[in-house]
């Protein structure tokens, strides 16, 4: 009896043991999952667009695309169009110590189930190859629209390094009644910059100031042939790194007698030495022009939020700019012209919103925008989800009007009017060779469905 007593005791403290073991590896568990789960968090959102746009030619003229393509229109052409499109976002930040901090974002932006991708031809493209993707076995490209360090060395010093936060920038954020999304204002150039950037940043006295420096370069070599510098057509070497650096500072106050914030941008940027050329031959690693573009810009943008205690909110950014270029692509001339240019163009925008006050309305917002640019003027807003070239024309007038609605917290919907005109282009793909007046205008009737999470 003795004996049953004393196996049964070692048996109950043997499971004892083993249950305490377990319950004490399941918490360091926890608090390991709880210490990431501390420094990570998401985000995202999905929106639904439907655009329906009507593009109409008040004048003849033909152009060529960059891949040799001839474009001719007619006078009084006028083509009707209608888009289905999804946009998601995936936002992921970490923090793992306070010096130290990470942000990326995966993006997806897309037509609902093209059936032939690539132009239209079933054999080259597949028929119905989309609809398999992200299940078939094609490739494992995951594309990140911006993931960058930030280091802090100290509390008003930070290094940045990454994928930039450079698209989407102000004034965007007027029509998505949301803060900032971007870091460069949308005239000084709208695309996805790589690089890295310098921050100082102080406050005193209720006013907010940053100053930063960043470097951008464009890459442009035959990355097929690595181990030597493309050459043009001159039989000159092509820069394989062109300098793109920017300077900015920022001003912001908030609670003021008259206004709830105001802030201020001032940016600078240049970049010279970029070739304009089509795919260079892999066999020798030429391109196929001597062409250089020359950018600098100013931009000044300026928000103020909240005037005289009511939902009215005010933006204007303006743009002076000049271009150069210089080379010859293909005989048919360089950037904006024939023969070697040197060219000024400015470009304004203009936003107002009003938040309406009656609770039953959940702070919507009725806004609108306009835009107007010189002839001459080099604008490019590569991620514009807008189909009539709102923020790209040169030469014309374009403005907006919309209405956001908030369902509840987490669900908007919005409503629009888009009209722009362009009366300049070039030749060959907007940009190169010789300059040709047009007078093209382009109206849009939008809706969209958001969702935040």
């Amino acid at each position: 009896m003795l004996k049953k007593i004393i196996v049964l005791s070692a048996i109950a403290a043997s499971t004892f043991g083993t249950v305490q073991a377990q319950s004490l590896e399941e918490r360091v568990e926890a608090l390991e999952y709880a210490g990431y789960e501390n420094w990570w968090s998401f985000s995202g959102s999905l929106e639904y667009r439907y655009d329906s746009v009507e593009t109409t030619h008040n004048k003849a003229y033909t152009t060529n695309t960059f891949n040799g393509t001839s474009v001719a229109r007619t006078a009084g052409e006028k083509n009707s169009t209608k888009h289905h499109r999804v946009f998601t976002e995936l936002d992921i930040a970490a923090t793992p110590s306070k010096k130290l901090s990470f942000y990326g974002r995966l993006a997806m932006s897309k037509y609902m189930n093209t059936l032939n991708k690539g132009g239209g031809s079933y054999i080259g493209d597949g028929a119905f190859n989309e609809l398999g993707e992200g299940q078939g076995a094609d490739n494992s490209k995951i594309f990140f629209e911006r993931a960058f360090v930030n280091y802090s060395f100290t509390d008003n010093l930070t290094f940045t390094v990454g994928r930039l936060p450079t698209i989407d920038g102000a004034p965007k954020h007027f029509q998505e009644n949301r803060p900032m999304m971007g870091q460069y204002p949308l005239l000084v150039f709208g695309g996805v910059f790589d690089g890295m950037a310098l921050t100082y940043a102080n406050s005193f006295n209720g006013h907010a100031v940053k100053f930063r420096g960043i470097y951008t370069p464009f890459n442009q070599r035959d990355i097929g042939v690595t181990h030597k510098p493309m050459s043009n057509t001159a039989g000159q070497d092509i820069k394989e790194n062109v300098d793109a650096y920017s300077l900015m500072a920022e001003y912001e106050k908030t609670n003021m007698s008259w206004a709830r914030r105001i802030h201020l941008i001032y940016q600078y940027l240049h970049f010279g030495g970029l070739d304009a050329f089509t795919n260079p031959n892999a066999s020798t690693a030429q391109a196929s022009s001597t062409t250089n573009f020359n950018v600098t810009r100013h931009v000044l943008n300026l928000e103020v939020n909240g005037i005289a205690n009511t939902g009215l909110s005010l933006g204007f950014s303006y743009l002076m700019g000049n271009i150069k270029g210089t080379g010859d692509f293909q005989t048919l001339g360089t950037w904006y012209g024939t023969s070697n240019t040197d060219l000024d163009g400015d470009a304004w925008i203009a936003n107002l919103n009003y938040e309406m006050p009656f609770q039953v309305l959940r702070k919507a917002v009725l806004g609108f925008e306009y835009i107007n640019s010189d002839d001459d003027v080099f604008l490019y807003d590569t991620t514009a989800k807008n189909k009539v070239g709102l923020y790209t024309g040169r030469g014309g007038k374009s403005m907006h009007v919309f209405w956001m609605q908030p369902i509840d917290q987490n669900f908007k919907f919005r409503v629009g009017y888009q009209k722009s005109e362009n009366k300049k282009t070039n030749f060959l793909g907007g940009y190169v060779g010789t300059p040709l007046s047009i007078d093209d205008e382009a109206t849009a009737f939008y809706s969209s469905l958001q969702f935040n999470f």
